[in-house]
């Protein structure tokens, strides 16, 4: 599965400017789904898809292209071997998409849902990157997705925790695909969850577990570097019993896995900072003396902090 991940690129730099907008109208309809595809610059047009095949025939993609309209028309929808929802995450740039009668504005942190058994449309008036979930209309728990189609899902929904889950996905899926594949099923159930919250629809128990699992080790990630961090502190920040918080985050408890993100980092701090002293690497990390980092990094890894750097040094 690993090497199934690693994502397919498609690229306008691959061929003639003369050929690059018709290249890229078939790699779309390659990737995606049917649809009319027209430029809106008479200037040189360029464009790059990164595409990963995840389970399930679930599609992880980042895309970034000069300004365009895609159009999904009626003519359109007998084209397909499968219908898919698809989970438009904007990161740069803006778009305006439309479908069951809804005309909404993507912006950079937004998440927008479109359903490809319907017409629907897409303008983007300058260039423009998005990461796009696709996920076959079979694995989605909504029946009718008029519910949740063409909305802005922003700041105060689940949108910035499916926009974190699957921008740190697909970075680990371009980097590391079999780091990437146990994640997979925890990614879909978050946006399972996603789908369910913006048809209002009540969410699956995996469901809820994915969302507050995802909130927790963004927590982890963003505070492990407090020496006083803990399972007490974790629960309260994510909302959760110390009894839920070890159920959600599984195998080694809390601790552990606050050693592991700490250990990683210490790591990318050994192989970029060649002069940095082994206790300034610890406190930047979240150890509380320089011999308890020591002691875990040699548990972990195998090798002390002063011989990992030396193996890894350029």
């Amino acid at each position: 599965m690993a090497d199934r991940m690693s994502p397919l690129v498609l690229s306008t730099e691959s061929v003639s400017a003369q050929e690059a907008f018709d290249y890229w109208r078939d790699s779309v309809c390659a990737m995606y789904v049917r649809m009319q595809v027209d430029p809106l610059t008479s200037a040189d047009f360029h464009a790059r898809i990164e595409y990963a095949t995840l389970e399930n025939s679930v599609g992880l993609s980042r895309v970034r292209a000069d300004a365009q309209r895609a159009r999904r028309r009626p003519v359109d929808l007998q084209a397909d071997a499968e219908d898919c929802v698809l989970g438009v995450i904007t990161l740069d740039g803006q778009a305006v998409l439309e479908q069951d009668g809804r005309t909404v504005d993507a912006k950079p942190g937004t998440l927008i849902f479109l359903d490809s058994t319907r017409p629907y449309s897409a303008t983007w008036t300058s260039t423009y990157e998005e990461l796009v979930v696709q996920v076959p209309t079979r694995s989605i728990s909504v029946t009718d997705t008029r519910s949740l189609t063409a909305q802005a899902f922003g700041p105060g929904t689940v949108a910035p925790v499916v926009t974190s889950c699957f921008t740190s996905l697909f970075d680990l899926v371009s980097t590391g695909p079999a780091q990437a594949a146990p994640l997979v099923p925890h990614a879909l159930g978050l946006f399972g969850a996603a789908v369910a919250t913006a048809a209002r629809r009540k969410s699956e128990p995996e469901e809820i577990t994915a969302v507050l699992r995802q909130q927790v080790f963004d927590f982890l990630h963003s505070h492990a570097c407090d020496p006083e961090l803990g399972a007490d502190t974790v629960a309260s920040a994510c909302g959760v019993s110390r009894r839920t918080l070890y159920r959600i985050v599984g195998g080694g408890g809390v601790a552990h896995h606050i050693r592991e993100i700490r250990i990683d980092r210490a790591k990318k701090l050994l192989q970029r900072e060649r002069y940095q002293s082994m206790g300034a690497i610890a406190a930047a990390c979240g150890f509380g003396s320089e011999s308890g980092f020591h002691r875990a990094f040699r548990e972990s890894v195998g090798a002390t902090p002063a011989d990992y750097r030396q193996m890894v040094r350029p």
